[in-house]
C-alpha cells in the first residue's frame, strides 16, 4: 500500500496528476491509499473527497497490481475517513458511518483516521465504536496517530490496542 500525494496546481486541485500518481502507483504493484494526511484528506471539504474517490474507482476498476493479495486486501484502493469536529466532541458515529460507506460504496477500503469525539473515548467505549464501524464495513483498517501529526490524535494504550484488534473487521 501506498499513500498518494494529492498534487495542485497554484491554489486548485490537479485532477489530471492525481490520476497520474494513481496510475503509477498500481504500475508499481502498490494498492493506493488516497484522502490520507499526505493527500490532505483531513484539510479538504468533503466535495473534494469524494471526488478523490470517483477518480481512484474509476482508474483502479478492476485492475489489480502483480503484487496485490487478495487475503490481504479485499478492495481495490484505500481510503481515509475523517470526521470533522472539535476539541470536546462527542463521538460523531454518524459521520464515521456515512465516511465508511461512502468508500465502500466506491469500491475502497476504508482507514479510519481519528477526530477529537473518537479520541476521548476510552477502553470498552473505544471499541464499541470499532466494533460499530464493522457493522459498515467487512473490512476496514484503523489508525493510531500521534499528537505530533495531528491535533486530535491519540496513542492508545496496550489493553486499547488489544480490544480494537478482537473487532474482526479490523485490520
Amino acid at each position: 500500500m501506498c499513500a498518494v500525494l494529492l498534487p495542485f496546481s497554484g491554489q486548485e486541485i490537479d485532477w489530471a496528476g492525481l490520476g497520474d500518481l494513481v496510475e503509477r502507483t498500481l504500475d508499481a504493484g502498490l494498492v493506493p491509499a488516497v484522502n490520507m494526511d499526505t493527500g490532505h484528506g483531513q484539510l479538504i471539504g468533503a466535495d473534494e473527497r469524494s471526488e478523490v474517490l470517483r477518480l481512484v474507482a474509476r482508474a483502479t476498476g478492476s485492475r489489480r497490481g502483480p503484487f496485490f493479495k487478495p487475503e490481504a486486501a479485499a478492495h481495490r484502493f484505500v481510503s481515509g475517513v475523517h470526521v470533522h469536529d472539535q476539541p470536546d466532541s462527542q463521538f460523531d458515529a454518524d459521520g464515521y458511518g456515512s465516511g465508511l460507506a461512502e468508500v465502500v460504496e466506491a469500491g475502497g477500503t476504508p482507514i479510519v483516521f481519528p477526530s477529537w469525539g473518537l479520541s476521548s473515548l476510552r477502553g470498552r467505549r473505544l471499541q464499541a465504536a470499532y466494533r460499530s464501524f464493522g457493522e459498515v464495513a467487512t473490512r476496514f483498517l484503523g489508525f493510531e496517530l500521534a499528537t505530533t501529526f495531528v491535533p486530535e490524535g491519540r496513542i492508545w494504550t496496550l489493553g486499547e490496542y488489544a480490544s480494537i484488534l478482537e473487532v474482526e473487521q479490523c485490520a
